[in-house]
């Protein structure tokens, strides 16, 4: 006998039952650290560094899998009549614009202790093909001070991670309240038991008011107002005057009511009334 299926075949589930706090916590972090490295390397790094930092991470990657491995690149050379040319380093270049014949402008230019230096040729080699590894070492050394890449970007990754070990536990327990009220529903209507702290955060405010129209002013009410007072509101009275008649009330415990459904709020208080 062939399975039946009842009902109808979603093809979209909405809302989506996946962690969807946590996803978007990960999500900004990645977007956050991408920030955070792109600062690095546009303010962090000097031109040379920058115009490298590709072929560095080529040959630092693919060193790191063989010593043996090897790949054609291009480097940067500074030359001048007479003298024979070299690798730039980083002292010899600075940002410009330099015309490369057949090709995109190379984005730098001599700087002035290369120009003194009686250098007047900056170029891009020809494509040269390169162990990985002693190339990566020449860089780390030559252009980069030593530092690995992970030295370079290690305070932009820094932070990027302790974004997300910060957010991610305030993350995993919405979605953890959201997954149990997706399982178990969430209260439409009758009364709701909340904390004063809950409360005033349903209700926007710090408290309640209470407005009625003489004679017996509790039946009579018609009107619940936000008011402002103190978290310590069990130590403290709420007073409205009516002709000849004062109403004192005050809470009958830490705990607050809610009334969901209808749109009225409904905080329980302890009344008495008083002459004069």
């Amino acid at each position: 006998m062939a399975n039946m299926h009842w009902g109808r075949k979603e093809t979209i589930i909405f809302p989506p039952h996946g962690a969807i706090y946590s996803y978007g916590t990960v999500f900004f972090a990645v977007i956050l650290t991408g920030l955070f490295v792109y600062l690095r390397f546009t303010f962090g790094n000097s031109p040379l560094q920058r115009f490298y930092t590709p072929i560095y991470i080529r040959s630092s990657v693919a060193g790191g899998v063989s010593a043996s491995r090897k790949d054609k690149y291009r480097l940067v050379m500074i030359a001048a009549r007479g003298i024979r040319p070299r690798p730039a380093t980083d002292a010899d270049a600075k940002d410009g614009n330099t015309p490369e014949p057949g090709t995109k402008p190379l984005p730098l230019a001599l700087s002035q202790s290369a120009l003194q230096a009686g250098y007047d040729l900056l170029y891009e080699d020809p494509e040269r093909t390169y162990f990985d590894a002693p190339l990566s070492a020449y860089l780390k050394t030559a252009i980069y001070g030593g530092n690995s890449l992970f030295d370079i970007y290690q305070l932009p990754l820094s932070f990027g991670l302790g974004f997300l070990l910060l957010q991610l536990p305030f993350s995993i327990q919405k979605d953890i309240k959201r997954r149990k009220q997706m399982r178990y529903g969430r209260r439409l209507k009758g009364t709701e038991r909340l904390t004063p702290k809950e409360f005033n955060r349903q209700v926007q405010g710090e408290g309640l008011g209470i407005t009625w129209l003489g004679g017996n002013a509790l039946r009579n009410a018609t009107t619940l107002l936000i008011l402002q007072f103190a978290q310590s509101i069990s130590a403290r009275s709420l007073f409205r005057k009516s002709g000849s008649r004062r109403l004192s009330c005050r809470p009958l415990c830490v705990v607050d009511f809610r009334i969901v459904g209808d749109g009225r709020r409904l905080l329980f208080l302890g009344c008495h009334f008083s002459g004069g």
